[in-house]
C-alpha cells in the first residue's frame, strides 16, 4: 500500500457534498450478482491538497445478502456485496462530504507548490529510483513498469521522448505532457470503450478521459517517472468566471506522477489540459483503470444491461482557517 500522508500545514479548506448514483436495469431476471464497488473517497495526498473523506452514506438496492468493507492493495476503500436472489434492477448510491485542505504558501499560478519542496528532475528521479535506499522506492518503483491496461508502445514512447526533457523539473515534464495532449487530442465519446488500448487512442487521436490518462500514464512511464491512474470526481458547476471542466457528469479520470522523496504525488488533468487542483477529488489510484473501476463484478442472467450514472459535486463552504 502506498503512503500518500503528508506533513505540511494546511490553512485554506473546501467541503464539497458528492451524490454518485449508478443503476443498471435488466431486461431479463438476474439470478444472482457478486460485485466490488470502488465509489467512496479515501484520504490522499496530491500535491499541496490534502483530501480527508467525512460523513460517507452508501446504499445498494436490492439489499444485498452479503456486504463487506475492505482496504485494497493501493489504499483504496472497496465494498464486496453480493445479491443473491432474482432482481431486475442494480442502484447504487454514494453519498459523502469531504474536504480538501490547501496549503496556500508557495502555491504557483499553476496550483502547484513551488517553495520548500524538493522536485527532482526527471533524469535525477530515474538515478534516486535506481540507487537509493528508501524504502518507499520498492513500492514507487511498480508505477514505472507495464501494467495490464498500459504497456509499452513505440508510437507512444517516441513521443514521449519528443515532449519530455530528461534536464526537467519532473512538474514541468508532466505538465508538459498534459498540455501536449490537450492539445493534440479530441475528446469524443463515440470513439473508444472502457476496453480500448491506450495505443488505438494515440493512434487515432480522439477518446475520453480514460484514454488521455492512459496515454500520459505511458508517455511518463516511458522516460522513468513512476506515474498511476487516478479516478475521481469534478466540481459540477464551476466557480463564477470560470469554464466548467469536461468529464463533470460522471467519473473523471487523471493522472499522477511522483516528483521525488520532498514532493511527491502531483495531479494533472490532460483532458482539461491543467493541474488537479481543488476541482478534483480523487476516489481511487492504481497502475491503470483495472485497478479502480468504480463498479466490477459477475451477473448470473439479466440479459444486456442498461446502465445509468449520475455525479453531482456541489461545493458547500470555502473557508480559511489558521495554522496549527
Amino acid at each position: 500500500m502506498i503512503a500518500d500522508g503528508s506533513s505540511r500545514l494546511r490553512d485554506v479548506v473546501h467541503r464539497y457534498r458528492v451524490v454518485h448514483r449508478t443503476t443498471y436495469r435488466y431486461p431479463e431476471s438476474v439470478a444472482i450478482c457478486r460485485n466490488q464497488i470502488r465509489v467512496t473517497p479515501r484520504r490522499i495526498t496530491h500535491g499541496t491538497t490534502e483530501v480527508r473523506p467525512q460523513t460517507v452514506q452508501l446504499s445498494i438496492a436490492p439489499e444485498p445478502t452479503s456486504r463487506n468493507a475492505f482496504t485494497d492493495y493501493f489504499g483504496n476503500t472497496v465494498t464486496h456485496f453480493s445479491i443473491e436472489r432474482p432482481h431486475d434492477h442494480l442502484a447504487i448510491q454514494s453519498q459523502f462530504d469531504v474536504t480538501l485542505h490547501v496549503d496556500s504558501v508557495g502555491v504557483d499560478s499553476t496550483g502547484v507548490d513551488s517553495a520548500g519542496v524538493d522536485a527532482l528532475t526527471v533524469a535525477s528521479l530515474n538515478r534516486w529510483l535506481d540507487d537509493s535506499p528508501d524504502a518507499r522506492r520498492v513500492e514507487i518503483d511498480e508505477f514505472r513498469r507495464d501494467s495490464p491496461r498500459v504497456q509499452s508502445v513505440d508510437t507512444i514512447d517516441s513521443d514521449a521522448r519528443l515532449v519530455v526533457d530528461p534536464a526537467a523539473d519532473v512538474r514541468d515534464a508532466a505538465m508538459a505532457v498534459t498540455r501536449w495532449l490537450h492539445e493534440r487530442m479530441t475528446y469524443d465519446p463515440s470513439a473508444t470503450d472502457v476496453s480500448t488500448p491506450p495505443a488505438t487512442a494515440h493512434a487515432t487521436g480522439r477518446g475520453v478521459c480514460q484514454d488521455f490518462a492512459h496515454i500520459a500514464v505511458a508517455m511518463m512511464r516511458s522516460v522513468g517517472v513512476p506515474s498511476r491512474y487516478v479516478s475521481g470526481y469534478l466540481r459540477t458547476v464551476p466557480p463564477p468566471g470560470r469554464p466548467r471542466l469536461v468529464g463533470a457528469d460522471q467519473s473523471h479520470a487523471w493522472f499522477g506522477v511522483f516528483a521525488g522523496p520532498g514532493a511527491g504525488w502531483i495531479d494533472f488533468d490532460p483532458t482539461n489540459g491543467c493541474i488537479a487542483g481543488t476541482d478534483h477529488i480523487p476516489i481511487a489510484v492504481g497502475r491503470d483503470y483495472g485497478d479502480v473501476a468504480p463498479v466490477r463484478g459477475i451477473v448470473l442472467g439479466g440479459g444486456r444491461a442498461t446502465l445509468g450514472v449520475s455525479v453531482d459535486v456541489a461545493p458547500v463552504v470555502v473557508e480559511r482557517v489558521g495554522k496549527t
